[in-house]
């Protein structure tokens, strides 16, 4: 059926400049998913019939000009953005509350908090994959531009070391930390000798929940939390192992020993540092 009419900035001359780059029923036009040269009657007809937003849905949904599109899309009027400051404070309140539920340990979000609150404004974070990369997404505060990297699409593990390796070379007076999980970190754990040849004072801070947390939540989500492979009952020392390279080893297992083990980490200006910091282990 046809939608229903809705109201907006998409009526009268602007959307006839969109309908008439989005091509007729007997023009050739260009696939935006496909990429193939088609004719597109039954897109047309849907496109001019709808109204409102919904004809800008189907624009993007079906084959058409997509330069033509674009340009007729970029002459539009701005939208106007009247939220009062109070009801924008007000969803901020809620979001910030719904990122951070309680726990019965330590949870990773209070560690990212702490750790947000004693880091330099412009210190420069770099993250691995994994769960908690959607929780710094969401959570950390980037205070200056070129401050946060992550790796494009969350895709390989092991970004975050040789990224935060790369960023205190280029930066060497700058505080650089790398925030993983301790499973990503295993996927490029000996970089720890490159940055302890050339004495680069990376941070590396680990969210230890014993678990690739993205594929046990799979796991519960979908199989009944019939857990496979996701548990890691062979974890090594980090600390030790930190100490096997030259580096300096921390770990804080309590809420009371974050603080603390921050503090000692932000201390250390002459080498790698790798802090292990236990989560709890069924946060999702």
């Amino acid at each position: 059926g046809v939608p229903s009419k809705t109201p907006g900035p998409w009526e009268g001359k602007a959307w006839r400049k969109i309908s008439s780059a989005a091509g007729t029923a007997a023009g050739p036009v260009r696939s935006v998913a496909n990429g193939f040269s088609s004719r597109w009657p039954e897109g047309s007809n849907r496109c001019l019939a709808a109204e409102g937003v919904e004809r800008l849905r189907l624009l993007w949904n079906y084959p058409c000009d997509l330069d033509r599109a674009i340009a007729a899309i970029s002459e539009l009027a701005p939208s106007a953005h009247d939220w009062p400051a109070g009801e924008v404070e007000a969803h901020r309140r809620r979001l910030e509350r719904a990122l951070r539920p309680s726990v019965a340990g330590l949870a990773a979000q209070q560690v990212l908090d702490l750790l947000r609150q004693e880091l330099p404004y412009n210190g420069i974070l770099s993250y691995d994959v994994g769960a908690h990369a959607h929780q710094i997404a969401a959570q950390w505060r980037t205070d200056e531009p070129r401050t946060t990297l992550a790796t494009n699409g969350w895709s390989s593990m092991g970004y975050g070391m040789p990224a935060a390796i790369g960023v205190q070379v280029a930066h060497p007076e700058a505080t650089v930390i790398d925030i993983a999980g301790e499973a990503s970190i295993q996927m490029n754990i000996q970089e720890l000798s490159t940055a302890m040849q050339y004495r680069l004072p990376i941070k590396v801070f680990i969210l230890n929940n014993e678990y690739m947390g993205m594929v046990r939540q799979w796991q519960e989500l979908l199989y009944g939390g019939r857990y496979s492979e996701s548990y890691t009952a062979a974890l090594p020392d980090f600390v030790k192992l930190a100490e096997a390279y030259g580096a300096v080893g921390l770990r804080a297992t309590k809420p009371g020993e974050v603080d603390g083990v921050i503090e000692a980490m932000l201390a250390v200006t002459d080498r790698p540092t790798i802090v292990d910091v236990a989560i709890d282990k069924a946060e999702n």
